[in-house]
């Protein structure tokens, strides 16, 4: 299944596992009103070590959770990355555009996670080679079964090549509820106005299932709805 569209790089191997892939989802996907080549949306969680696959259906603006993926290990603890060989996995508004596919990767299949991105850089923060990826180390950032990788890849290689330009990965160090909240205003850490700032964007999908347009401003993220969504 390979429609016209964005072409995300692709190996005989990778090509034979998105087919596979696809061919064993759809059966799951239409109940959702779903297909491959829908747009896709990705959100982690590492306290809860959850990794939700959302999807968008034809002719409707809101997103629907397809699945929720148990992550097999997430570098280091809540908090975001700092420098390279920090240990730690990445926390906030991340977006992959058809390149960031990498079909043959010493993980199997992966996606780049394009860290640093504008936020990190602003505050000086660097790495490289960060993605979400199979096996069973995180190797610096997301790692889920070979099972759930190949679904995961598959579904943003086909959304891809139906048109979508970019997929929204939003990384958190938990689920940013009021609740869970609370706990961290009781026993403020280093990185309270960080998440509070994640929050808001955390709580823009919560409210409108749509990923927000997400910019910088100073050293804050900023939010706002996709042109065209409504």
């Amino acid at each position: 299944w390979f429609p016209s569209g964005s072409e995300p790089p692709a190996t005989e191997r990778s090509r034979s596992t998105v087919e596979a892939s696809l061919a064993h989802l759809a059966p799951e996907l239409a109940p959702l009103g779903l297909k491959p080549g829908d747009p896709v949306f990705l959100r982690a969680f590492k306290e809860e070590s959850e990794f939700e696959i959302w999807m968008k259906p034809a002719e409707d603006p809101h997103y629907v959770l397809f699945k929720v993926h148990r992550l097999a290990a997430s570098a280091g603890q809540a908090g975001p990355k700092l420098r390279e060989g920090d240990g730690q996995a990445p926390e906030g508004f991340y977006s992959a555009k058809p390149t960031a596919m990498r079909p043959e990767t010493r993980h199997y299949l992966g996606i780049d996670l394009g860290y640093p991105n504008e936020y990190d850089r602003a505050l000086g923060r660097n790495g490289s080679d960060l993605l979400i990826h199979a096996g069973d180390g995180a190797g610096g950032a997301y790692a889920l079964s070979p099972e759930a990788m190949n679904e995961v890849y598959a579904l943003a290689d086909a959304a891809f090549r139906g048109g979508q330009r970019e997929v929204a990965i939003h990384l958190f160090p938990f689920r940013l509820t009021d609740a869970r909240m609370d706990k961290v205003w009781a026993r403020p850490t280093r990185w309270t106005d960080e998440w509070v700032n994640l929050k808001e964007g955390y709580d823009f999908f919560e409210n409108v299932r749509q990923p927000p347009l997400v910019g910088v401003e100073g050293e804050d993220y900023a939010f706002r709805i996709a042109p065209g969504e409504n």
